[in-house]
């Protein structure tokens, strides 16, 4: 997996100050000083991505937009250069003595040390995911990319957007080629992953080209821009040239492809149907969980965590009088009350992105009381584009552009909007005190290296989330007894995904099992199936918000009951997002440190 495509955001001024200090001999040999190294790193991986510079925003303020009318190579040829890279630059960090390294510096080494030794085991599993895919693949993202964060403030962006389209025929020829070596190595998707992927995008070419959310997002950001109407028409007028002539054709390259791929596809959705399946899981769970914990022992922890909870949730039924035999039918019974729905109509929407923005905006005064620092960039919620909307989950956070060009995002989907009283759980996982403070806080870290702003760490940062929604609990925000059952649906929902995870992963279930298993634990079907089909493409993701919310509260137990008195919730947090997201061993570790410090003081 390509480091630069994984890494979520990096400091602007980062960026510059790396640059202009960096003399040939540090750019090209060893530097003699490991911060240099650390920034040399950075900017070799990012300066490779130019979709995510867009993403990020990070050089726009100092006039350089250049990347903005590049896509990034996703060729074979630049995935060995990467590889390369990476152990390159493995290999070079663990020359610095570690004894002769500041306190910061060994916390540093340390992080980044696992980031890339995880790269490099992973990399015998280069061509197993499925980069074409309707959760997350290439064909989905891009779109989005365009559509929503690329900012257009002016014809010159405008003409630099028009660019990026006509390269969509190189992207996705590059992207072919990686598909088809996988045909040749039998990686082949299963089929209900080129099915939904197939239907994705034979929607997304449905529409005339000026109905196409490309030519529609352009236009709607030139109304605001300051173009002329006329420099506007050209604009639009090469806009729907290149979807007619470049866009389309390459989805339907990439269509015929997947037609071919799904005539000799199967029915068996595990990695274990892989070559050397198994042993890909086992680095799929290491890298999303941090930990050494077994399918079995996730599989088993799975299974009494949600046995634990739903015993728990029966009680709350029962006084509610909600009827039905398994906790599953009993939360549909519930989801069926009128109280609790939004209406499917542009009404009902417009009531849920409503409350959805008036929660976090409780949540933002609320959680001050838990918190010393706060981020300073701001979250808006939004909806999903909608050409996303039939695959994508219910809800996702976009990270701020560094800039501040771009606030956090908080997407919402509005073609399957939670109930009422599962909104506000959410809300704090995706937005406050979730993903956007731990992400915010952590890219407005400072006298850190640039990497440690925005590594990410899936166990950290999921769990960090799973985190925030029990602190929302325990600070008393869910407003009522409904909210709170909501709450604990939610933390039922992760303890599920442990089961079923492993199970598709490991214990070879069928793709029926894992939607019957969760249909009988969950409330909404329709949102089972996203689901289901979103851990087959992405295994062992799922099992790292238990993971990592268990270790927090492990830790913040020892914490508490080690410092008595002296404990202090602000403190404790101010510990876990200080330092940016870590591998779950190494937080132990802090977490140990400042109770010993604290204890001593």
């Amino acid at each position: 997996m390509r480091l630069a495509a994984r890494l979520t955001a990096w400091s602007a001024v980062g960026v510059v100050v790396a640059a202009a200090a960096f003399a040939a001999d540090a750019w090209w040999f060893k530097p003699l000083s490991l911060n240099v190294f650390y920034e040399r790193l950075f900017l070799r991986y990012v300066l490779r991505d130019p979709e995510l510079l867009t993403l990020l925003g990070v050089l726009r303020p100092y006039g350089i937009t250049a990347p903005d009318s590049r896509l990034t190579d996703v060729s074979d040829r630049r995935l060995h250069e990467d590889q390369a890279l990476t152990k390159s630059e493995l290999a070079t960090l663990r020359s610095y003595d570690t004894t002769r390294q500041t306190p910061s510096q060994r916390l540093s080494t340390a992080i980044l040390d696992w980031y890339l030794d995880d790269l490099v085991r992973g990399q015998d599993f280069a061509y197993h995911a499925y980069p074409v895919n309707a959760h997350n693949g290439v064909q989905a993202e891009l779109p989005e990319l365009l559509a929503v964060r690329q900012i257009i403030g002016s014809a010159a962006d405008a003409r630099r957007y028009v660019r990026r389209l006509s390269r969509f025929g190189e992207k996705f020829d590059q992207l072919l080629e990686g598909l088809r070596i996988r045909e040749q190595r039998g990686l082949i998707p299963p089929r209900i992953v080129v099915e939904e992927t197939l239907a994705q995008m034979r929607a997304f070419v449905a529409t005339p080209a000026r109905q196409n959310v490309l030519y529609t997002a352009l236009a709607a950001r030139l109304d605001s821009a300051g173009v002329s109407r006329d420099e506007r028409a050209r604009l639009l007028a090469d806009a729907e040239r290149e979807i007619a002539r470049t866009v389309y054709p390459a989805y339907e390259r990439l269509i015929a492809f997947e037609d071919t791929v799904a005539r000799h596809a199967g029915d068996d959705v595990g990695a274990w149907h892989l070559p050397d399946g198994d042993r890909y899981y086992a680095w799929a769970l290491r890298h999303h969980t941090t930990t050494d914990l077994t399918p079995d022992s996730l599989h088993a922890l799975g299974v009494a965590l949600t046995r634990q909870l739903e015993s728990d949730m029966a009680r709350t039924l029962d006084s509610l009088g909600i009827p039905g035999r398994d906790i599953g039918g009993r939360l549909r019974v519930l989801s069926l009350d009128p109280r609790f729905r939004y209406g499917a109509d542009s009404t009902g929407r417009a009531a849920f992105l409503t409350d959805a923005t008036g929660i976090v905006a409780n949540a933002e005064r609320r959680v001050t009381e838990a918190f010393s620092r706060v981020p300073h960039a701001r979250v808006v919620v939004r909806p999903v584009p909608a050409f996303r909307e039939a695959a994508a989950a219910g809800a996702y956070y976009g990270p701020a552009a560094m800039d501040g060009s771009q606030p956090g995002v908080f997407f919402v989907n509005l073609s399957r909007p939670q109930a009422r009283w599962q909104l506000p759980t959410l809300a704090y996982h995706e937005a406050v005190p979730g993903h956007h403070f731990q992400i915010a806080i952590a890219q407005e870290l400072r006298d850190v290296p640039t990497f440690r702003r925005v590594i990410p760490f899936t166990a950290y940062m999921e769990g960090w989330a799973l985190y925030a929604e029990r602190l929302g609990y325990e600070l008393g925000l869910d407003a009522d007894v409904y909210s709170v059952l909501g709450y604990k649906e939610a933390q039922l929902l992760r303890a599920v995904r442990l089961v079923v995870d492993t199970g598709i992963h490991s214990q070879r279930w069928s793709r029926d099992q894992a939607i019957a298993y969760m249909t009988a634990h969950v409330a909404d079907t329709a949102e089972v199936r996203a689901e289901v089909d979103r851990y087959i493409v992405d295994p062992g993701q799922a099992c790292a918000y238990m993971a990592g919310q268990l270790t927090l509260l492990q830790l913040r137990e020892r914490a508490r009951h080690e410092l008595g008195a002296r404990f202090d919730l602000r403190r404790f947090h101010a510990v876990v997002l200080g330092n940016g997201a870590m591998p779950l061993t190494v937080l132990r570790d802090q977490v140990n440190a400042y109770i010993a410090g604290a204890g001593r003081s």
